[in-house]
């Protein structure tokens, strides 16, 4: 601040009174500003310097002794341990000062430490003191008292001094006695009320991606308490080294939830509550929120439309705890950023899927070799996350500009790829249902289905049908014959029975286009006649409980 600049440079007493909010960083740029001034010539008139912060204090001998075992010479502002402060002092003490602190410590009977700070306070004149946190003294010293001493520094002892206070938690009398004095005491009244960007500069001095984008989501925000910009760029750096090998999105993603969430958990007086952005999650989707706003919600909501941030998620959650903790979990964290990983290469995925077809679409120059080999590249690249209709799309292309060898090369990468993911040769899944697969591909993949093991035995898939419905289940016990069920069914009874058989009963009442619904029915029904004929109580059981009627004219399965 420049008015700073022009105090410490006079040489003329006088009162500089800085107000402002908590955490603004009125104590900060003013210990920067005096520490560059120092090195700048003419920067600090007066030799010597002393900062004090009067938190707790409770007497004016209090401060006195503060300011004397501050005082510094002027080429040490800032400096931590000034390793020629008592040099400087005891040169400014004359004579006389010397006998005085004798007499103090013999005449007085004080201890000598106590005394020899009383007496050596009566040096301190012409010089530049700073007095921080004035509204956080301690009980026993006033606002009056403070001021009073400061005037009294300024008319008689020639001095400079600077006050740092946040003016607004002042009552009663302090308040009155505060504003009373001001016009009389203070020759220079500055309101230190720093933007968001100024803030932001003062609490994050890197210049990485990382800081840029803490310092951007701050200011975007509207941060302004440069002690809460600070412990969420602390929160930063602690999970930083957690998601180095992930996708840089991941911790792009994660810096702009912890900003938000630091803010929120650091100001909550000011800043959404956590409540409120599961609210804001929730808009759009949920029937049943209240879609009416206070004042305030009104203005958070505002703020977060133009904000990277859209509903609270599970990783959000683990966020959210570790700003309350202080700490993050790593195994939480690389749990959840796994997830995002993958999610995230999945959708540049796709993302330069499109920009390859684009190629085809939006040309009238480039040849089909050229077409071809960069979508088929693009496939290649990416076949972790190409499903058969992203297959059929290229295949198809390549059987209509007559590259077979090449569809054939791509239908063979997806099948290696694939290996271990029966479903993914599953043509009614994909986004057609196979109906408009290339009927040479769609038979293809149902060999490929067909040839690969069900990973979950017949036992397994009833019990998980009957636990829910789950059309994925359908496909892999259509593998199965009537005789492998009714060899189940007969091996239970009780509850275990029912665990096996209902989920397959109920699908003959469930509507579903799944195309191995037919057949699935058509085996139950079967295994049903072949149990009915084995005794006269089982063929009851089979057509009064189960619906199903027994036939003479069904074969009798293998054993």
């Amino acid at each position: 601040m420049q008015e700073i600049e022009r105090f410490l440079a006079s040489p003329d007493p006088e009162v500089l009174c800085v107000r402002g909010k908590w955490g603004t960083g009125k104590t900060y740029n003013w210990k920067t500003i005096a520490k560059a001034a120092k090195l700048k010539d003419g920067g600090v008139a007066m030799n010597t310097y002393a900062y004090i912060s009067l938190f707790g204090v409770n007497s004016l001998g209090d401060i006195k002794m503060q300011i004397v075992q501050a005082t510094v010479p002027r080429s040490s502002i800032g400096d931590p341990n000034p390793a020629n402060r008592w040099i400087a002092l005891w040169d400014k003490m004359e004579t006389t000062v010397k006998k005085t602190v004798t007499w103090g410590v013999s005449a007085l009977g004080k201890n000598q430490f106590e005394a020899a700070m009383a007496a050596m306070s009566v040096t301190i004149e012409r010089q530049i003191i700073c007095i921080d946190d004035l509204e956080r003294k301690g009980a026993g010293l006033s606002t009056a008292d403070v001021l009073g001493l400061v005037s009294y520094y300024r008319e008689e002892k020639q001095c400079k001094i600077a006050i740092l206070l946040n003016d607004e938690v002042l009552e009663g009398d302090e308040k009155k006695a505060f504003v009373s004095y001001l016009e009389k005491v203070v020759d220079v009244n500055l309101l230190f009320a720093p933007t968001a960007k100024e803030s932001a500069a003062i609490a994050i001095r890197g210049t990485d991606e990382t800081s840029e984008r803490v310092r951007e989501n701050c200011i975007a925000l509207k941060i302004e308490n440069v002690r809460v910009i600070s412990k969420i760029l602390r929160l930063v750096r602690l999970i930083e080294p957690m998601l180095k090998d992930y996708e840089p999105g991941v911790l792009n993603g994660v810096v702009d939830s912890l900003v938000l969430f630091g803010w929120s958990h650091h100001e909550p007086n000011i800043a959404p509550s956590t409540e409120f952005l599961y609210k804001y999650g929730r808009i759009g989707w949920d029937d049943k929120l209240e879609t009416t706003f206070t004042e305030q919600e009104t203005a958070w909501r505002k703020l977060l439309d133009s904000y990277p941030f859209h509903r609270i998620d599970e990783f959000d959650q683990e966020l959210i705890k570790g700003v309350s903790r202080g700490y993050f979990a790593p195994d939480a964290v690389t749990s959840h950023a796994a997830e995002l990983h993958s999610r995230i290469k999945a959708s540049k995925a796709m993302a330069e899927w499109q920009d390859a077809w684009d190629q085809w679409r939006y040309s009238f120059r480039s040849t089909a070799d050229e077409v071809i080999s960069y979508i088929a590249a693009t496939f290649e690249r990416n076949i972790q996350f190409m499903t058969n209709d992203h297959l059929n799309s290229i295949y198809d292309l390549c059987k209509r500009m007559k590259r077979d060898d090449k569809a054939r090369e791509l239908l063979d990468l997806f099948i290696r790829a694939n290996a271990e993911n029966r479903e993914a040769f599953n043509a009614f899944h994909a986004h057609y249902h196979g109906e408009k697969f290339h009927p040479d591909l769609k038979s293809e993949l149902e060999k490929s289905y067909d040839s690969t093991k069900a990973k979950r035995g017949l036992e397994d898939l009833l019990i998980k049908f009957s636990e829910g419905w789950d059309s994925d289940v359908i496909a892999e016990l259509d593998h199965y014959s009537s005789e492998d069920m009714a060899k189940v069914f007969l091996a239970y009874e009780g509850d275990e029975l029912k665990q096996r058989i209902m989920g397959i009963s109920d699908l003959r009442r469930i509507g579903s286009a799944d195309p191995a619904r037919p057949s699935l029915i058509q085996k139950f029904n079967d295994a049903m006649r072949y149990i009915g004929k084995t005794n006269d109580m089982n063929a009851e059981r089979v057509e009064r409980t189960w619906g199903v009627k027994t036939v003479d004219s069904l074969e009798e399965p293998k054993p």
